[in-house]
C-alpha cells in the first residue's frame, strides 16, 4: 500500500559549513541533543547525507521540517552555519556549488574547459 503525500515526512536539507568538516559532524549532533533534549532530537531524526572535502568544509544534513530552527540554533555551538535550506536535495546540490568560491568552472562533459559560442559570423561563413 502506498503513503499518502500528506502522511509523509517532510523533510528539509541544510547546506552547512563547518571548519573541521564531517569530522564536527559527532559533536554538532551531540550539542543538538543537549541544545533541544533527546526527544526533540530523535523526532528530528538528524541524518548527514553528503560531505564534500574542499578548503572549506562543507556537508548537506537532512532534517524534518519541524525542527529546522532549532537545529539551526544549535550549530551557534560549533564553529558551523547554515548557508543554505531546501526542500529538495537536488536543488541543494545544484544552488549551491562549493567549487564557486573556489572560482572553478564545473562542466559535466570537460571539466575545466571554455566552450567557444557559436556565433552568426560562424554560420553564415558556412
Amino acid at each position: 500500500m502506498k503513503i499518502l503525500p500528506s502522511w509523509r515526512e517532510k523533510r528539509r536539507y541544510l547546506f552547512i559549513k563547518s571548519e573541521y568538516g564531517v569530522k564536527n559532524w559527532h559533536k554538532i549532533r551531540d550539542n543538538f541533543v543537549r541544545f533541544g533534549g533527546m526527544l526533540q532530537a530523535a523526532k528530528a531524526g538528524a541524518m548527514l547525507i553528503n560531505s564534500i572535502s574542499t578548503p572549506q568544509k562543507y556537508f548537506i544534513v537532512s532534517i524534518n521540517r519541524n525542527y529546522v530552527d532549532l537545529f539551526r540554533a544549535s550549530l551557534t555551538l560549533d564553529d558551523a552555519h547554515c548557508v543554505y535550506v531546501s526542500g529538495t536535495l537536488k536543488k541543494v546540490k545544484k544552488n549551491l556549488n562549493p567549487w564557486k568560491d573556489l572560482k572553478i568552472k564545473q562542466n559535466k562533459k570537460n571539466y575545466g574547459k571554455i566552450k567557444k559560442r557559436k556565433t552568426n559570423k560562424n554560420k553564415k561563413a558556412k
